[in-house]
């Protein structure tokens, strides 16, 4: 369990990692990071995920959760790539 816990994690973390070393490197846009917005969201997901299995209620949160940050990153981080090459 614990080990798949750091593996739900660690993909959590890897897209805002991927997107940041993109940005260094000049392959996305600044505006990208507009993404950047939804670290309360992983935080709070993180959170839950510690508590999930002595906690029923934050482990059947966690796929919710994971929807809404999911949807909310892929957004804000089209906004941003919109944002920059056609408004900026």
């Amino acid at each position: 369990y614990s080990r798949g816990m750091l593996l739900y994690r660690s993909l959590c973390t890897v897209p805002y990692v991927i997107l940041l070393a993109l940005v260094i490197f000049g392959y996305l846009p600044y505006l990208s990071l507009l993404a950047f917005l939804t670290l309360y969201q992983y935080w709070k997901l993180i959170e839950n995920s510690k508590h999930a299995k002595d906690d029923r209620k934050c482990g059947f949160m966690m796929v919710p959760m994971a929807f809404r940050l999911n949807w909310m990153f892929g957004g804000l981080l089209m906004i941003g790539y919109v944002l920059a090459y056609y408004v900026f």
